[in-house]
C-alpha cells in the first residue's frame, strides 16, 4: 500500500480527481438537463457553486493552459505556423469556442490563409459567411475575422 507524503496526495486520495463536472452527492456527471442533488464539483473536490467557485488565479491558470494546448494542436498545421502571432491567436479563440475540429471545417478560410501570399480579406469573408457569425456569436466572429484581416488585436 503506497504511503501518502503530501497534502496533494492526501486530497486526491480523499476526494478523487475528476476532470469533468460531477454531482458530489452521487458522483454522476453533470450535463445539459441534469438534476443536481449536491454541488457541481470538478477536479479534486472543488465546488463550483455558491461562494466557492474558483479564484481569479485559478481561472487565469485554466485559460492559459487551455490556450497553450489549443495553440499546440493548431501548430501541427503548416498554414497556421506561417501566420503572425495575432492571427494564430485569432484561430486559438475560434478553437476555444468550437474546438480544433470546428476550425478545420472552415475550408475557405484555410484555403485563404494557406495561399501564397495569404488572402486575409478572403479569410475574413469566410469567417463572416458562417452560422457562427450570423447566428451564434456574431460579435466574437467579427473580432476574430478582423484579427485575421488586419493582424491586430481588437479594441474592446
Amino acid at each position: 500500500m503506497p504511503i501518502i507524503t503530501d497534502i496533494f496526495g492526501l486530497l486526491r486520495f480523499e476526494e478523487g480527481d475528476r476532470l469533468t463536472v460531477y454531482d458530489d452527492f452521487n458522483g454522476k456527471a453533470i450535463g445539459p438537463g441534469s438534476h443536481v442533488f449536491g454541488h457541481p464539483t470538478i477536479g479534486v473536490g472543488i465546488r463550483l457553486d455558491g461562494n466557492a467557485g474558483i479564484t481569479q488565479d485559478e481561472s487565469s491558470m485554466l485559460v492559459k493552459d487551455r490556450a497553450e494546448t489549443l495553440c499546440m494542436a493548431l501548430a501541427r498545421f503548416t498554414w497556421v505556423e506561417a501566420l503572425d502571432p495575432v492571427r494564430r491567436w485569432a484561430l486559438v479563440s475560434m478553437a476555444h469556442c468550437m474546438g480544433v475540429g470546428g476550425v478545420t471545417g472552415y475550408y475557405k478560410m484555410i484555403e485563404a490563409l494557406s495561399a501564397n501570399p495569404p488572402d486575409f480579406a478572403a479569410a475574413k469573408a469566410a469567417v463572416l459567411d458562417s452560422t457562427w457569425a450570423k447566428r451564434e456569436e456574431p460579435d466574437r466572429a467579427m473580432r476574430v475575422a478582423n484579427m485575421l484581416a488586419t493582424g491586430e488585436w481588437p479594441t474592446v
